[in-house]
């Protein structure tokens, strides 16, 4: 398929990440570019798995349209969680952020449409340890609902 690239440069990158399988580091560089725009900035990635020196700059409008519809999602399942809890959004005390996706302005701005922020209180989590925290008390609860003591 060599030929029916204007560029063969960009052919001889993509045959290297087939070969080379470098999918866990650049999904890393992916994450570490999410966490240093969501730290308020722009950023260069680097991608020398694919190419010695090889980079590319990412800034936070990239970042907004590229989480665009992951955002609306969120958006979306907030709204669902709401109605199945039978609470209406303007009675939504707090709004808890695990991280990921929700550390990002974009995310948040979009709940405080959902939301009202004057009301609601915005709780942000750790993002390595959130989940792993829920999880933990849902055990708990469980675990109580079952009839057994749990401390």
């Amino acid at each position: 398929m060599r030929h029916l690239y204007r560029n063969p440069v960009h052919h001889d990158r993509l045959m290297r990440v087939v070969k080379r399988r470098p999918g866990h580091a650049l999904a890393a560089s992916a994450e570490q570019a999410k966490i240093a725009i969501a730290a308020g900035g722009d950023t260069l990635i680097g991608i020398d798995p694919i190419e010695p020196g090889l980079s590319v700059a990412f800034g936070q409008q990239q970042l907004v349209d590229a989480t665009c519809e992951e955002s609306m999602r969120i958006v979306h399942a907030a709204r669902k969680t709401a109605r199945l809890a039978g609470v209406a959004a303007g009675k939504v005390d707090a709004v808890y952020f695990t991280g990921g996706s929700t550390g990002l302005a974009s995310p948040t701005r979009a709940l405080a449409g959902v939301f009202s922020f004057s009301e609601a209180e915005q709780v942000f989590g750790d993002p390595l340890a959130s989940v792993a925290t829920g999880l933990g008390i849902h055990a708990k609860t469980a675990i109580r609902l079952a009839g057994h003591a749990c401390d």
